[in-house]
């Protein structure tokens, strides 16, 4: 029984309340917490399609499935995928989080997107991991461009056929339109396979994504910093199995 004053309500006529409440779209849906310009904390819906036809720019929808809790033993998760662009019968996603921890490169190679490991890693291993034969069948294979760097003259290689690939510097600036919505978080799976284990510790590398587009020199490649910035100069392929944010061309209108 709860007593407030003069008044005593009972717990079933209390329960019957908060239904009713619910019911009515009062404050029952899933929302999460989000900090705003201003740095209030704000209450923002979450809502995630089923029907990809209805997508647009901004929605987030699940496809595919992919290990990220860290936990083998009770199978791979539904994947997010933030939609970026939508063009006619097709949207540009890329996942919502950073899935997986990966090196661009792992010698010193004078490589470009078109010769690197983690295409061949993409284009042999991801995509049978994380899509079925008919999800595979809605994931387009489209011109990837080997875009220059618009900060230094290095050679980006020729353009690619690609189902699933990494986004341009240019890109990268295209379709976020701030620094604070190109950060990303890890998930627990990626953050494990983003670790390096030395002899008195082990590190676990912070949200820095890999972009496709070369550095400053033939075996570095540009990245997305933990704060959402973009260094054009790159790192070193083989520094660090630094995070994996895919994006893909993907057909919505079946």
């Amino acid at each position: 029984m709860i007593k407030n004053g003069k008044t005593v309500l009972s717990l079933t006529a209390l329960t019957l309340t908060v239904i009713i409440f619910c019911l009515i779209g009062a404050g029952c849906s899933d929302t999460e917490e989000v900090k705003g310009e201003s740095g209030k904390n704000n209450k923002e819906e979450i809502v995630v399609l089923t029907d990809f036809s209805e997508a647009k720019a901004g929605d987030v929808i699940k496809f595919g499935h992919y290990e990220q809790d860290n936990n083998i033993e009770n199978g791979p998760e539904d994947l997010e995928w933030i939609v970026l662009d939508v063009n006619g019968k097709s949207a540009l996603v890329i996942s919502k989080y950073a899935i997986d921890g990966v090196y661009y490169h792992p010698t010193m190679a004078e490589k470009t997107w078109e010769t690197c490991s983690l295409r061949k890693w993409i284009k042999e291993t991801f995509i049978n991991a994380a899509f079925s034969e008919d999800e595979q069948k809605s994931i387009l294979t489209v011109t990837v461009a080997a875009e220059s760097n618009p900060d230094y003259d290095t050679d980006p290689g020729n353009d690619t056929e690609d189902k699933v690939f990494l986004l341009s510097v240019n890109e990268a600036n295209r379709y976020f339109s701030s620094d604070e919505a190109r950060k990303c978080e890890q998930t627990e799976y990626a953050k494990a396979q983003s670790s390096l284990t030395f002899e008195d510790h082990q590190e676990t590398m912070p949200c820095n994504w890999w972009l496709r587009t070369p550095g400053d020199a033939f075996m570095k490649a540009a990245i997305v910093y933990e704060d959402g910035s973009i260094n054009t100069q790159g790192i070193q392929f083989h520094a660090a199995p630094f995070s994996f944010r895919p994006a893909m061309w993907i057909a919505i209108d079946e």
